[in-house]
């Protein structure tokens, strides 16, 4: 389980909201595997991380956009990184993998997430200072 912390945060209320979902999101896809709930429920919580990935980077890029952040172009190449990451876990989750590949999948998108939100999404912090000023 991600647990959200301060650290993660970027200055910006809508986006460190929208990380908090897609935290919420991966958190029922572990809670999932955990519990055994199969490929079809696994399945569905993909489909909606993927609909809602795509939604939160598109306001997030035009955030860095319009905040001039220096991380603005790393960010959206890392964002297209994910989506073929997510891409490539449909077909492992529902080609019969089982527990283990969705384990794997799982522990891949939450280190993306975390280490995307320390290392890029976090610059927002001092572009967002100065324009509040």
């Amino acid at each position: 389980m991600i647990t959200w912390s301060d650290t993660y945060a970027t200055g910006v209320a809508r986006i460190d909201a929208e990380h908090r979902q897609l935290v919420a999101l991966l958190n029922e896809l572990e809670e999932a595997v955990q519990l055994g709930r199969g490929s079809h429920a696994i399945g569905g919580i993909v489909a909606r991380l993927c609909t809602y990935a795509d939604r939160h980077f598109s306001h997030e890029e035009r955030c860095m956009e319009q905040h001039r952040c220096p991380t603005a172009a790393a960010n959206k190449q890392a964002h297209g990184a994910f989506k073929q990451m997510l891409e490539r876990a449909k077909p492992r989750l529902a080609g019969g993998g089982g527990a283990l590949a969705a384990q794997i999948v799982h522990r891949e998108l939450c280190d993306w997430l975390v280490n995307h939100v320390l290392r890029v999404d976090t610059a927002l912090r001092v572009c967002v200072r100065p324009a509040a000023a």
